[in-house]
């Protein structure tokens, strides 16, 4: 450089510097200097924002609080072996079976309700009842009366407790809400078990039926993977998804894992038919929409040597029984009443017709 000539820095040599930030309560109300956040900041910041609303909307931390809390309390040897059952237990009561694997039982809502009522009076004050819930850390009501007996409140704490519990299992799970109006209030599902689907699109077989379908009713195609048996194609008809191929290391007999399916949508469900294929619906213990009538195909009753119409036979007899006593029972009489009932008749006489006697037989 020239002596006289002025300095002109070179604007493409200057290094990459990030630009400071500065706290916003340092920084006037009335500045108009923009706040200035790195790209890779901005990532950064992005990613703890997504993994914390994931965390808060699904309610992780409170879950593993749960379960972390039921492994102390039950102080097994085997704790892997207890969650793996604790998870089971969950899934089963957010599917609508089972009793709810609450934190506190009985015998523990019991001593605390006694501790808040030591003058055995059976009562509790609106302001005990609160503190209550909150030793439990239970949302109270918000109307409370200013008595309350002490076995109307263990009854609503234990429906807060189970309320909760479900709450927890199933956040940030989607609701899918039936929007469009059902075509009738009641369905009577056959399942004609071993029947091959050519027989409905051959017209020369059933040709009643297949006039029907074409008619005057709506039909369509439910589809399943291999293999071909009974469990996959009633989960892909009842359930509406593949069958989890892991059932198969328990010889589809059991669920590895649990789903939902149109019966647990229902108000009632009542089913007839064979166990291993009613069951696959209702495992576990079953709440009070879901009716199982099941017989043992394995029965000699039911032998191969014998008519294989007696499955089908047995399984008309009961509904037919079913009906009858209804006229008669004013409880019952007034479920049948109800809308989104299902019925499901489970035949498996043509299966075993078919595995005797082999296919295309007269």
């Amino acid at each position: 450089m020239m002596e006289g000539e002025d300095f002109e820095p070179d604007e493409s040599k200057k290094p990459d510097i990030d630009p400071i930030l500065l706290c916003k309560c340092l920084i006037d109300d009335a500045s108009s200097e923009p706040v200035i956040i790195p790209p890779r900041k901005q990532k950064i910041l992005s990613t703890v924002a997504r993994t914390e609303n994931y965390l808060r909307e699904r309610r992780i931390p409170e879950l593993l609080r749960f379960m972390l809390t039921k492994v102390i309390a039950e102080g097994s040897d085997k704790p892997i072996a207890y969650l793996e059952k604790l998870l089971d237990d969950c899934m089963l009561y957010r599917a609508g079976h089972g009793s709810a694997p609450v934190l506190y039982e009985t015998k523990h809502l019991e001593a605390v309700i006694k501790s808040f009522d030591p003058g055995q009076r059976g009562w509790l004050s609106a302001g005990q009842i609160r503190r209550l819930y909150t030793t439990l850390g239970l949302t109270p009501e918000d109307d409370l009366d200013d008595r309350i007996s002490t076995e109307v409140v263990f009854n609503n704490v234990k429906k807060a407790q189970e309320s909760e519990l479900l709450c927890l299992l199933s956040a940030g799970m989607p609701t899918e809400d039936l929007s469009h109006e059902s075509v009738a209030e009641r369905l009577v599902l056959f399942v004609v078990d071993g029947l091959r689907a050519e027989s409905f699109t051959n017209y020369t077989t059933m040709p009643y039926l297949r006039s029907i379908a074409n008619t005057h009713g709506r039909w369509g195609i439910s589809s399943t993977q291999v293999p071909t048996e009974s469990r996959p194609g009633h989960v892909a008809v009842i359930a509406g998804f593949y069958e989890d191929p892991s059932a198969i290391m328990k010889g589809w007999k059991e669920n590895p894992v649990d789903f939902d399916s149109v019966f647990n949508r229902t108000s009632y469900t009542w089913c007839w038919g064979t166990y291993d294929i009613v069951d696959i619906f209702t495992k576990g213990t079953v709440d009070n929409h879901i009716f199982v009538h099941k017989f043992d195909p394995y029965d000699n009753t039911f032998g191969t040597d014998k008519n294989t119409t007696q499955l089908d036979s047995w399984v008309f007899k009961n509904v037919k029984d079913f009906f009858n006593n209804a006229k008669n029972n004013v409880d019952l009489k007034a479920r049948l009443q109800s809308k989104k009932i299902v019925f499901f008749l489970h035949l498996l006489g043509t299966d075993t017709s078919g595995h005797t006697h082999k296919p295309k037989t007269q």
